[in-house]
């Protein structure tokens, strides 16, 4: 049972029981000319593709990151992005489904830009607080990008803030190193 709930299959509520997710959109491959800022630098075709469009009981530590209580509820948003046919990043994005219910759960996910979204629903991200490391990928992560076993990431955890200082969202990322290179304009307050 744990296993389908990491996969997102199946959702628990504390009181209440386990219960089949409701998943909204699975594996959609799209053209699309809104390339993510993070892969501007990037020669080659790009799209994305749509994986899981979900609701989730979240983990404490993504519950912390969003500033909610544990065992809560978020929309979440799993796609990989390719260039030129070639996996580079696979993305899973968490939401406060109670502020921002079914976010992610429009007809066109496929094809909207995510900062279009957000726009439309009042979530203006001013701050960004992110951390990168190498790891070794979980195996199906691995396999999603097309890795060799044991081939290491880049892997960011990253947390989205509003103009107040509240959380809008919170992301997982892993990104191949031999094919993305983390650039960042930086300047002092």
């Amino acid at each position: 049972m744990d296993g389908l709930v990491n996969e997102g299959l199946v959702v628990r509520f504390r009181g209440k029981g386990t219960f089949v997710a409701h998943i909204a959109a699975t594996k959609t491959k799209i053209a699309s000319d809104n390339r993510p800022s993070y892969f501007k630098t990037i020669p080659g075709k790009y799209r994305r593709e749509v994986q899981k469009v979900a609701k989730v009981v979240i983990s404490k530590h993504t519950a912390d990151k969003l500033n909610v209580p544990d065992n809560h509820l978020a929309s979440m948003l799993k796609m990989v992005h390719w260039i030129d046919e070639i996996p580079i990043c696979s993305e899973a994005i968490f939401v406060d489904d109670f502020k921002w219910p079914d976010l992610f759960e429009t007809k066109d996910i496929e094809t909207r830009d995510i900062r279009e979204i957000y726009r439309q629903n009042g979530m203006v991200v001013t701050k960004i607080q992110q951390s990168v490391s190498a790891i070794i990928p979980a195996p199906e992560t691995a396999q999603r990008l097309a890795l060799a076993p044991n081939q290491p990431v880049l892997f960011i955890s990253r947390v989205g803030y509003a103009e107040n200082g509240s959380p809008l969202d919170f992301r997982l990322i892993h990104c191949r190193g031999d094919r993305f290179v983390l650039a960042q304009d930086i300047s002092s307050q």
